[in-house]
């Protein structure tokens, strides 16, 4: 993502987060809304000024996973 400003990084971060986030929960025949998915994002990341309401409690802890995954996924699972 190379040649992005930091605001088009951003949002192509929390597009790509959301779309894994919603794929992984499809294939379990689980469907979220988008809407609250990129809320939970968002807040995991801490990209917004004020608390976004993500009223799914499934599209809250999705985000929470995927934003853990992105920010730990460099770390060594096993010393």
């Amino acid at each position: 993502m190379k040649g992005l400003s930091k605001k088009s990084h951003t949002q192509t971060t929390i597009n790509i987060l959301a779309s894994e986030a919603i794929k992984t929960t499809e294939i379990e025949r689980e469907y979220l809304s988008r809407k609250d998915v990129m809320s939970s994002v968002r807040n995991n990341l801490k990209i917004s000024t004020s608390y976004e309401n993500v009223k799914d409690i499934k599209a809250k802890e999705i985000g929470e996973l995927v934003t853990m995954v992105q920010n730990t996924f460099k770390e060594m699972l096993f010393d």
